[in-house]
């Protein structure tokens, strides 16, 4: 494989490294889980398909997390909601309250320096 090669031409054990390294591991400890030398790995590392290519395995893991997380955050607000108003203990519902108003503020700031951010980014010209 050269720099230049897509990934398709990946071998099924530089296959399995990229995934073992999508996965967190070290070099060493995913050259170990592939049974590969360390050094082979990062010579693998140094090609800019292969980087590439872990990179995207990457994002698409933080995608489906990211996915898993904004789906299950409708019920975790309609079970603060419930909480806060049908709590038996008043700690609960203070607690429920406290926590809705604060994510609901830094959602709010998150979004706004999103907004700021792309016009900025739009201003510079540095989006596409």
């Amino acid at each position: 494989m050269t720099d230049s090669e897509p990934c398709s031409s990946l071998s099924a054990a530089d296959l399995r490294l990229a995934l073992a390294l999508a996965r967190g591991l070290s070099v060493a400890e995913a050259a170990r889980a592939c049974s590969m030398s360390a050094p082979t790995a990062r010579r693998r590392l140094r090609l800019q398909g292969f980087t590439a290519y872990v990179q995207c395995l990457q994002n698409e893991t933080l995608t489906a997390t990211l996915a898993a997380l904004v789906s299950a955050n409708v019920g975790a607000v309609a079970t603060l909601v419930e909480l806060a108003s049908g709590a038996e203990s008043e700690a609960v519902r203070a607690r429920c309250a406290d926590s809705i108003l604060a994510w609901s503020l830094k959602l709010r700031e998150a979004l706004s320096v999103e907004a700021r951010l792309t016009a900025l980014e739009a201003r510079a010209g540095l989006t596409s």
